[in-house]
């Protein structure tokens, strides 16, 4: 019980202090996983292009909605990327997991 304590505490600090941009090295290799299939090396080497580019399509996306303003990337990201991840969660069919 205490170890799950530790890690939920130590989970919850590290992604308080990286924001949402974490929220893309959560989402991005499992999207990549849909593509590449179960193979580590496509996943790494996809997912390295795969992260920079949906944070700049969030970033651009974030500055022409909200103009004269901006939206934060992580928002945008997050945004994007739930309905994602929920999407995953409930598939029936995991074997690529």
């Amino acid at each position: 019980m205490l170890g799950i304590v530790a890690v939920t505490l130590l989970a919850g600090g590290g992604t308080a202090l990286t924001g949402g941009i974490g929220f893309v090295g959560l989402m991005v290799p499992h999207v990549v996983r849909w593509f590449t299939g179960p193979d580590q090396r496509w996943i790494l080497a996809t997912s390295a292009v795969a992260a920079p580019v949906l944070v700049l399509a969030a970033d651009v996306l974030g500055r022409v909605v909200a103009r004269p303003g901006e939206i934060e990337v992580g928002i945008v990201a997050a945004v994007v990327g739930a309905p994602v991840l929920i999407a995953l969660v409930r598939r029936r069919k995991a074997a690529g997991l």
